[in-house]
């Protein structure tokens, strides 16, 4: 989901190893960074791009469910049968 020449960040603590394909990555010029504090200014960054359309995150939510069933939500990503929920007001 990476453009060429793209950042990815990842943030926060994941719950085991993650695989990629190193050579894809140099190939493409793509980085990672690793993050595990941040400041208020990267979540209004975060949340601009999304308010522009410029990142496609329609790709990685698995789930949608109403508010009113949030509990439900947070079951299917502890059972890991969801990757991203949406929850829905």
């Amino acid at each position: 989901m990476v453009r060429p020449g793209g950042k990815l960040i990842l943030i926060g603590i994941h719950s085991g190893p993650a695989e990629f394909n190193p050579t894809e990555l140099v190939r493409s010029k793509k980085s990672i960074i690793g993050a595990y504090a941040y400041e208020p200014e990267t979540w209004q960054r975060a949340l601009a791009l999304l308010s522009s359309r410029r990142v496609a995150v329609e790709a990685i939510i698995t789930h949608r469910v109403p508010l009113a069933e949030a509990r439900r939500g947070f079951e299917l990503a502890v059972r890991r049968e969801a990757a991203k929920v949406l929850f829905i007001p």
